[in-house]
């Protein structure tokens, strides 16, 4: 009893502002040494979006002509995304040529009109611009939890650490997709009340898997209240609507790309039994860590019930999803870290003010995945 009380202590006192401000600056320049380490010569940051040597017949012209870093090994979906960038309304791209699937990957846009109005028309900055956005909304999510999270303990700075320093969000700051920014504009879009809803409308046009987080945007406190949030959310919900609209016009046949939902627990139980006992290859261990990590996070949810807290709204619906992951993300354990990261988000930003206990229980188990990074620069 003495001890607990020795350790709940000793993660919820008080700390002295100024570490908020050391954390800030040690954040800005581990990013920034973290892209001068991608940088090269002639290619600039394009090594990150992963351009495979045997995809080049695939590749557009327009980006074909540009000076790239090309990789012996597979392609990763950065590249398609920076791709999509060259013509993001698709007027005259050959989506069909280097998109393996245009309807779905298309819906993912908002980070390709921006790479395509920074990078004014020039293809290879553009393509550079791309590579390096999902750093500057780290820095945002830096700059959310330093300044206006503002943690005041070190059970804080352990829970909003993850956020900033997991598995989940290295894996798209390496590879240039979409997973970070789609998070941080949701989370952005909850902690700042007039950001809310356009927050949300970003996300989804960013990666449409924020409709997962949805309940968090519902205010339950009356009746009211909770008409006036589905009106919100059916105007921030227009313009993706109206996208996807678009992309099923422009795309009209659906090319399938595996199975991304499955039936539930069975893809996560399959992989783990064949990773440990027939393959028993270098991520065996791991995607049994990361498989008992995400079920303590997603089993958070779903016994801890708190309506009216807004991470717990926003994680319910991910941890119910995350068990009906399918064969294709269950393909890589990193893929299934990134692909949870709303889920990772909320469980962290839950347990940050949550009673003690549930810290102590579940912090270091459900996050213990996360710590097995592939780099660290």
């Amino acid at each position: 009893m003495i001890f607990v009380t020795w350790v709940q202590k000793t993660f919820t006192a008080v700390l002295p502002s100024w570490i908020r401000h050391v954390v800030f600056g040690f954040s800005i320049a581990w990013i920034i040494a973290f892209y001068a380490n991608r940088y090269e010569p002639g290619t600039g940051f394009t090594g990150i979006l992963r351009f495979a040597k045997a995809d080049e017949p695939f590749t557009v012209q327009e980006v074909r002509e540009v000076p790239r870093k090309i990789w012996d090994g597979p392609s990763f979906d950065g590249a398609m995304y920076a791709s999509m960038s060259i013509d993001p309304f698709f007027l005259g791209f050959e989506a069909e040529k280097c998109l393996d699937s245009p309807r779905y990957r298309s819906r993912r846009i908002l980070l390709s009109w921006i790479a395509w109005v920074a990078g004014i028309g020039n293809t290879a900055c553009i393509l550079n611009v791309y590579a390096v956005l999902n750093g500057v909304f780290w820095i945002v999510l830096t700059t959310v939890i330093c300044y206006t999270l503002r943690p005041v303990s070190l059970r804080a700075y352990l829970c909003y650490g993850t956020l900033l320093y997991g598995a989940g969000t290295f894996e798209s700051l390496q590879y240039g997709v979409t997973d970070l920014p789609s998070a941080v504009l949701a989370v952005a879009g909850l902690v700042y009340a007039r950001f809310r809803y356009a927050g949300l409308g970003m996300a989804l046009l960013t990666r449409e898997t924020a409709l997962l987080a949805l309940p968090a945007w519902i205010n339950p406190e009356s009746r009211r209240s909770v008409i006036k949030s589905v009106v919100c959310i059916a105007c921030a919900l227009l313009p993706f609507g109206l996208w996807i609209g678009y992309t099923y016009i422009r795309f009209p046949e659906y090319k399938y790309i595996g199975n991304v939902v499955g039936w539930p627990a069975f893809e996560m139980i399959r992989r783990v039994g064949y990773s440990l006992f027939r393959d028993r290859g270098e991520y065996s261990f791991l995607y049994l860590g990361v498989a008992i990590s995400l079920s303590i996070q997603a089993a958070y949810f779903i016994i801890r019930r708190q309506v009216n807290e807004i991470w717990w709204r926003g994680g319910i619906v991910c941890a119910l999803f995350y068990f009906m992951y399918g064969s294709t993300i269950w393909l890589d354990p990193y893929w299934v870290m990134r692909s949870s990261l709303l889920l990772t988000f909320f469980f962290n930003l839950s347990l940050a003010d949550a009673p003690f206990k549930y810290f102590m229980i579940c912090w270091l188990p459900g996050n213990v995945a996360s710590m097995f990074l592939r780099s660290i620069l």
